[in-house]
């Protein structure tokens, strides 16, 4: 059985689990040939917070051989937070998550094709908050470990308990951005019986992934590769901050 994730590009709406971890695993190993192989590089860099302005595509292919583009494009900063426009399916999203977790499904607030979802993501503390700042840093072998609360149109608050983790590093030569240093991030989460991983190929050269791809234990199985990227005043802008209906800010969850 598959599943179509919603249109923001992101794992949406869980259920409940019907295939194995194994499988998960076995498809997770399958999914992950990226791009092409990589020479060795350092084994530890800081990541980049993406300029404003920068704009990224994405073609995305799912397992069932269904395919869409995938625009995202730097619309604000403030401090470590980001907000990200989304295009795809000729709709438009957007997201606000911490640059060291772009490509994951963490955001601090995003909208999503069902509806509005909000994820509170305590950026003060460490494993107790869900902080996972340590990636500003990638160092191969480390990894993190945390809660991450969501609420979902004001719903019950969600626990996801999520992982990441520094698999290797490499140089490659990428038809659109020529030949960078790369780090593969391995993420996984559940909630009760519903797992999801992904592998993100990060570039800090570009602050963004080259590729990444998704696949859960309901059969979902999707990769995206970047095909173009521009810098800053490269291209003219394709969305505006003040286009996003963004909303108030969501409310607090509660302490527990």
């Amino acid at each position: 059985m598959s599943r179509k994730r919603d249109s923001s590009g992101f794992g949406g709406s869980v259920g409940n689990g019907r295939r194995s971890v194994l499988v998960l695993g076995i498809a997770l190993g399958l999914a992950c040939g990226l791009g092409p192989s990589m020479t060795p590089a350092a084994a530890s860099t800081n990541m980049n917070k993406p300029a404003i302005g920068s704009q990224y595509d994405f073609q995305c292919t799912a397992s069932g051989g269904e395919t869409r583009s995938l625009q995202w494009d730097v619309l604000a900063e403030d401090g470590d937070i980001i907000t990200i426009g989304e295009r795809t399916r000729d709709q438009s999203f957007w997201r606000e998550l911490p640059y060291y977790l772009i490509g994951s499904t963490v955001a601090l607030r995003r909208t999503a094709a069902q509806g509005r979802r909000e994820m509170t993501f305590e950026l003060g503390g460490f494993f107790s908050s869900g902080d996972f700042g340590g990636l500003r840093t990638l160092t191969v072998g480390q990894k993190f470990a945390a809660p991450v609360p969501e609420r979902a149109n004001g719903l019950p608050v969600l626990d996801w308990k999520y992982s990441f983790q520094v698999e290797k590093a490499g140089r490659v030569d990428h038809a659109p951005v020529g030949e960078v240093e790369v780090y593969v991030i391995l993420e996984q989460r559940e909630r009760g019986p519903y797992k999801s991983a992904s592998r993100i190929i990060y570039a800090p050269a570009i602050g963004a992934p080259i590729a990444f791809n998704y696949v859960d234990n309901l059969g979902l199985e999707e990769r995206c590769d970047l095909g173009a990227y521009r810098k800053p005043g490269e291209a003219a802008p394709r969305m505006k901050l003040d286009d996003m209906d963004k909303g108030a800010p969501p409310e607090p969850l509660p302490q527990s």
